[in-house]
C-alpha cells in the first residue's frame, strides 16, 4: 500500500480557513536555534505559564499556533502545546533543504550532529501529523543561500498578516542578517515588510509577546520596549516578558473623512469652486451631453495634477511654478483656438484671441451669441490662470518671508480671533532650531521662526511647509516683536550661541514683564549650567521659564534607556568608553560621574579617547573638575575637602585610579585595528562595557565604530568567559530612515553585540523631549514629598495644595501623640503615612470619574522651587533606576510592601554619595563650620558652600533621615508610575 502523499493549505487557504475565525487564537513564534541546553527547562515553564494566560483570557477560543519548527525557540514552544491546542507547521523549504540549512545537518563529524538529527526528526513527525502550510512553489529545485533567507522574509510576512500573538525568545540583538528574528519582530512592530510594503494585519489588535533570554553566541540579552515613546525605560534583563500591543490602525469612514480633508484640503476646495463654476454656466447656457467630454477632460487633468502632485513632494516648487502654470496655458489656448475658430475666424486671429484669454483681455468678457461651450470653458480656465499668475509673482516678488508676513497678519488679525488658534514661536539659527519648527508643523500646530542666520537652506526647506518664516536679530527687540511672541502659547529659543539665546531670553523677559500674559512657556536651550542660573536668578517672570540642553537631555534618556551598571551576571565595573570629547561626550560622562554610585566592591570606571583638536576641552574639563583627579587644585590643599572627594569619587576605586581618564586617540587606522590598542584591554568579563562613538559627526562615529566592533566582537566571543559589551553611535543626521539602516549595517559587522544609534536631532529636538514631561514625573512626586515632610511654608501657602496642607497637618498631630525611639523612625512612619494617604485620595478621586489631583500640586510646586532644587530631584529621581538595580529588584513589578532596615542603609548612603558627587561637579565646597552654617545657611548656599557635604556616617541622624525617606518614597512613585494605584 503507497503512502498518501502529505496536503497542504495554500496561505489564502489558511486565512479563509483560521484568520477572523471566533473560534480561533492564533499564535505564531519565531527565535534563535542557538538557545542555550542549561536554559531549557527554565524557557518553556515560562511559555507554558504565557500560553495558560492567553488561554484564561481567551476562553472562547482553541489556541492554535503556526511555527516552522526549526531547532530551538520553535520547538521548545511547540513542546509547551496541549492536546485543545492545534498546530499548524509552516514550511519555507522542502525537507532535503530544510536538512541542510536550517537543521546544519551537512557533516557526518559534527560532534552535535545526534541533537540536530533528533530535532529534525521531530519536525519531521510534527509535519505528518499536524496541519501544514507551504511557503514555497517549487520542490524539486535547489534554493540559493540568498533564497533561503528570502524564504524565512516570507515566512515573518506570514506570521505578521495571519497571527493575532506572536511569542519571540531571542537576546534583542539585531544580527543585520536577511530573514532573522531581528527582521521578523520588525515587521510585526512596524507593519512593513523588508521592501517596505504595508502588511495586511488581522482585523483585531495584534500583541507581541518577547521572552528576552540568553543564546549561545550572546549571553547578555537585552529586552526591546518597541511601545514607548516618552518614558524611556530601561532595557528588561533576561528572561523577563516584554508585552507590546499594537493596535489596529484601521481607521472608521468618518475618520479616514477627516484625515483625507486634512491633508487634500486646497485641492478640494480649489476644485469644488472650479468645477461648480464651469457646472452652473453650462446649466445657465443650456447643459447637452456634449459638456460632458470637456468637463471629463478637465477632471482627468485636475485629478492627475492632484494625484502627481502628492506622490511628487521633491518636485512640488517646479510642479506648481511651471508645470502645472504652462499645462493650464496650453489648455486655456487649445480650447479657446476651437472656440473661436470658425468659417469666419482665420487661423492667426482664432490663435491670437484664445493667447487674450490669459492676460484678462476683452476678449475674455466679450458677450455673443457665438459663444460655445468649448470657450466657455477656456475664458473661465483663462481667467484663473490670470489670477494663478498674480498670485504666483506676487509669491515670487514677496520672498517667502514677505508672503509669511501676509499670512501671519492675516492670522492674528482674523483667523486667530475668530478660532481662538495658538501659534507657537521658534527662534534660532541652526539645525535643532529648524528641527523644532518641523516638529511643531507635524503635529498640525501653526508656528512662526525667527531665522537669525538667514540662511538660504533653511528658507528653501520651509517654503512650502506650513510655517511663517521671519529674518532677523533675535537680541533686537524690534525684530522679535515681529513674531508676536508675547501672543505665543509657547517660546522655543533654540541659537547654536547660548549667550544668544540668554541675551533673548532676557529682551523677552523685559517686555513681558510691561504686559500680563498667562500660561505661557518660554523653553531656552542653554548648555551652560552657569547662564542657567543667571537667567534664574535675573528673570523678572521666573516661573515662565524653562532651561534645557538639548545634550543633557539626550544623555540622560540614553543612560535611563540603556544602563551602564549591568551587574546581574557577577560583574564589578561599569566601564565606559566614550571616543571623543563633544558637547555630548562631555555631557554622558558627567551624568555617568553623578549617577553611576554604587556598593562596594562595584565602581564606576570613564575611559575618553580624544582626538589632538579637542586636547582645549580637555585641559577645560579638568580645570573645571578638580574634584575628579587626586591632588588638584583645592582638593589638594583642604581636609575637608579631601575627605568629601575620596568618599565620593575614590574610596570604592583600586589604589591609585580615578573615575575618568584621557588618551589621545590614534590617528591611523591601523592603530585602531591594532590589538595591542589599549581600548581592548578593556573588554574582560569582569567589565559591563559600554562605548559610545561621539565624534563632531554621525558619519565620523559610524566609520570609527566601524573599525573597532569586528576586533571588539571577536573578544567578546573567544575569551574563557563572555563580556557584556554594547555599543552606541551618535548618528545626529535628520533622517530616521538612514539612521536605521546605518544601525542595521553597524550590526551586520558585530552580529552577537547590540549597536544603537542615538542623538538624532529630530527626535532630540522634538517638542516631547523638550518638555521631558514623563521623564520629570518622579523627580515632581520627590519635591512634593520633601516639601510635606519638612513643613515648606512658602510652598503650602500655594492655594492650589491646601489639602495636602491640611493632610500634612493631620499627620504632624497624629504623630505627636505617639513616642518614637528615635527622630528616623518618626519620618520614616510619617512618609508611609502621608503616601498612603495621598494614594488614598487619588484612587478616589479617579473612581469617582475625576482626574489625578497629584499633577495639579506637583506642577504648581515645581513651578514654586528653584532650579538648582528641580536639578537635584531630577538628579535623585534619574539614580532611582540605579538604586532597585542594586538591590535586584525590577521597579515594574514590584512585590514587596516596603524596604527592610538594612536596606534603606544601604540606600540612603548611595543617595548620599549620589547628591555629594551632584554637588562637587557643580563647584560646590564642602564647610566646616557647623555653627556658622546654622546662623548663615541660605547666604553660605548663595556661595556654594555645604556642611553637608561630608560622608554619610559623619552626617546628623535628620539629614540621614532625608535620604532613608527618598527611598521609601520612590518605591511609593514607582508602584503609583507603572502598577498603578496600590490597593
Amino acid at each position: 500500500m503507497t503512502a498518501q502523499p502529505i496536503s497542504y493549505l495554500t496561505p489564502e487557504n489558511f486565512q479563509k480557513k483560521y484568520v477572523g475565525n471566533p473560534h480561533w487564537l492564533i499564535v505564531g513564534v519565531t527565535g534563535h536555534r542557538d538557545l542555550r541546553p542549561q536554559d531549557r527547562a527554565k524557557i518553556k515553564g515560562l511559555v507554558k505559564q504565557k500560553l495558560n494566560d492567553l488561554r484564561k483570557k481567551h476562553l472562547n477560543k482553541k489556541l492554535l499556533l503556526c511555527s516552522a519548527l526549526a531547532p530551538g525557540a520553535d520547538q521548545w514552544v511547540a513542546q509547551c502545546l496541549t492536546e485543545n491546542d492545534k498546530l499548524v507547521v509552516v514550511k519555507t523549504l522542502p525537507d532535503d533543504e530544510l536538512k541542510k540549512y536550517t537543521f546544519e545537518i551537512q557533516s557526518p563529524n559534527d560532534p552535535a550532529l545526534s541533537a540536530k538529527e533528533a530535532a529534525f526528526d521531530y519536525f519531521t513527525q510534527a509535519n505528518q501529523h499536524n496541519e501544514r502550510v507551504q511557503l514555497y512553489y517549487d520542490s524539486q529545485r535547489s534554493f540559493t543561500t540568498e533564497e533561503h533567507h528570502k524564504q524565512f522574509v516570507q515566512l515573518g510576512r506570514f506570521l505578521a498578516e495571519h497571527c493575532d500573538h506572536l511569542i519571540a525568545l531571542w537576546d534583542g540583538v539585531d544580527g543585520g542578517g536577511l530573514g532573522g528574528t531581528s527582521d521578523i519582530v520588525r515587521m510585526w512592530v512596524k507593519g512593513k515588510g523588508l521592501d517596505g510594503k504595508k502588511i495586511n494585519r488581522p482585523q483585531q489588535p495584534q500583541t507581541l509577546h518577547q521572552l528576552v533570554v540568553p543564546r549561545q553566541q550572546n549571553h547578555f540579552p537585552i529586552g526591546r520596549r518597541f511601545a514607548q515613546t516618552q518614558l524611556h525605560l530601561p532595557m528588561a534583563g533576561a528572561f523577563e516578558w516584554v508585552t507590546t500591543v499594537l493596535p489596529n490602525h484601521t481607521l472608521r469612514w468618518h475618520k479616514k473623512v477627516t484625515r483625507f480633508w486634512q491633508h487634500h484640503k486646497v485641492w478640494l476646495v480649489l476644485g469644488t469652486v472650479l468645477f461648480g463654476l464651469l457646472i452652473i454656466v453650462d446649466f445657465v447656457k443650456g447643459f447637452d451631453v456634449n459638456d460632458l467630454i470637456p468637463l471629463g477632460f478637465l477632471a482627468l487633468l485636475y485629478g492627475g495634477a492632484w494625484r502627481i502632485y502628492h506622490a511628487m513632494d521633491y518636485a512640488r516648487p517646479l510642479l506648481l511654478q511651471f508645470v502645472y502654470p504652462t499645462l493650464l496655458a496650453v489648455i486655456v489656448i487649445t480650447a479657446g483656438y476651437i472656440g473661436f475658430k470658425n468659417d469666419k475666424t482665420s487661423i492667426g486671429n482664432a490663435f491670437f484671441s484664445a493667447a487674450n484669454l490669459i492676460t484678462l483681455n476683452s476678449s475674455i468678457f466679450s458677450e455673443g451669441s457665438n459663444i460655445t461651450k468649448t470657450l466657455e470653458l477656456a475664458r473661465i480656465l483663462g481667467g484663473f490662470l490670470a489670477g494663478y499668475a498674480f498670485i504666483l509673482a506676487f509669491s515670487f516678488a514677496a520672498g517667502k518671508e514677505g508672503f509669511s508676513r501676509i499670512q501671519f497678519f492675516v492670522f492674528r488679525k482674523f483667523l486667530r480671533r475668530l478660532t481662538n488658534t495658538p501659534f507657537t514661536v521658534v527662534v534660532g539659527n541652526g539645525e535643532k532650531a529648524l528641527d523644532v519648527v518641523l516638529d511643531v508643523e507635524k503635529r498640525g500646530q501653526r508656528v512662526v521662526m525667527l531665522d537669525e542666520g538667514a540662511h538660504p537652506l533653511v528658507e528653501k526647506l520651509l517654503k512650502n511647509r506650513r510655517v511663517w518664516y521671519l529674518k532677523g536679530d533675535a537680541s533686537s527687540s524690534v525684530d522679535l516683536l515681529k513674531t508676536h511672541f508675547h501672543k505665543a502659547a509657547e517660546v522655543y529659543l533654540m541659537s547654536e550661541n547660548d549667550e544668544e539665546n540668554f541675551r533673548t531670553a532676557q529682551e523677552m523677559d523685559e517686555w513681558m514683564n510691561r504686559t500680563v500674559v498667562k500660561n505661557q512657556e518660554r523653553y531656552v536651550h542653554l548648555h551652560d549650567l552657569r547662564l542657567r542660573g543667571l537667567l534664574h536668578q535675573l528673570a523678572r517672570r521666573n516661573e515662565q521659564i524653562r532651561t534645557f540642553s538639548v545634550y543633557e537631555n539626550t544623555a540622560r534618556r540614553l543612560l535611563t534607556r540603556y544602563p551602564i551598571d549591568r551587574f546581574a551576571y557577577g560583574q564589578t565595573v561599569a566601564q565606559v568608553i566614550l571616543l571623543g570629547f563633544g558637547k555630548l561626550a562631555r555631557e554622558i560622562a558627567l551624568t555617568c560621574l553623578r549617577l553611576g554610585h554604587y556598593p562596594a566592591p562595584k565602581y564606576l570606571s570613564i575611559k575618553v579617547y580624544y582626538s589632538t583638536e579637542e586636547q582645549p576641552l580637555v585641559e577645560a574639563f579638568k580645570t573645571e573638575h578638580p574634584e575628579l583627579f587626586r591632588n588638584q587644585g583645592i582638593f589638594d590643599e583642604n581636609l575637608p575637602h579631601q575627605e568629601a572627594q575620596s568618599y565620593t569619587f575614590f574610596n570604592h576605586l583600586p589604589a591609585g585610579e580615578s573615575p575618568i581618564s584621557f588618551e589621545v586617540l590614534p590617528p591611523a587606522e591601523s592603530d585602531l585595528r591594532n590589538p595591542v590598542f589599549s581600548l581592548y584591554q578593556l573588554i574582560q568579563p569582569h567589565r559591563a562595557v559600554s562605548l559610545y562613538a561621539c565624534l563632531d559627526s554621525g558619519i565620523a562615529s559610524a566609520s570609527m565604530l566601524g573599525m573597532l566592533l569586528p576586533r571588539i566582537q571577536w573578544l567578546k566571543q573567544h575569551q574563557p568567559i563572555q563580556t557584556d559589551v554594547q555599543a552606541f553611535c551618535f548618528y545626529n543626521f535628520p533622517d530616521e530612515e538612514e539612521e536605521a539602516y546605518v544601525e542595521t549595517q553597524l550590526n551586520a559587522l558585530a552580529s552577537y553585540l547590540p549597536v544603537f544609534c542615538f542623538g538624532n536631532f529630530l527626535q532630540e529636538c522634538a517638542i516631547q523631549s523638550i518638555r521631558n514631561e514623563a521623564m520629570n514625573q518622579v523627580a515632581k512626586r520627590l519635591a512634593m514629598l520633601y516639601a510635606c515632610l519638612y513643613n515648606d511654608k512658602q510652598v503650602f501657602e500655594l492655594p492650589q495644595v491646601s489639602w495636602l496642607a491640611d493632610c500634612v497637618t493631620e499627620i504632624d498631630e497624629e504623630l505627636k501623640e505617639q513616642e518614637w525611639p528615635s527622630y528616623n523612625d518618626q519620618m520614616i512612619e510619617k512618609t508611609h503615612l502621608l503616601l498612603q494617604r495621598l494614594n488614598d485620595f487619588i484612587k478616589t478621586a479617579r473612581q469617582n470619574g475625576g482626574e489625578d489631583p497629584s499633577v495639579l500640586w506637583m506642577n504648581e510646586l515645581w513651578n514654586s522651587i528653584t532650579e538648582d532644587e528641580r536639578e537635584s530631584n531630577i538628579q535623585a529621581a534619574d539614580h532611582a533606576w540605579v538604586k532597585f538595580r542594586q538591590m535586584n529588584q525590577n521597579p515594574l513589578a514590584l512585590t514587596a510592601s516596603a524596604w527592610g532596615d538594612n536596606e534603606l542603609e544601604l540606600l540612603g548612603e548611595l543617595e548620599h554619595r549620589r547628591w555629594n558627587a551632584e554637588k562637587l561637579t557643580l563647584g560646590w565646597l564642602p564647610f566646616a563650620d557647623k555653627t556658622l552654617w546654622k546662623s548663615q545657611k541660605q547666604t553660605l548656599k548663595t556661595q556654594k558652600l555645604h556642611h553637608f557635604l561630608m560622608p554619610f556616617d559623619q552626617l546628623p541622624d535628620d539629614e540621614r533621615n532625608k535620604d532613608h525617606t527618598q527611598a521609601v518614597g520612590i518605591r511609593y512613585f514607582f508602584e503609583y508610575l507603572f502598577n498603578d494605584v496600590r490597593p
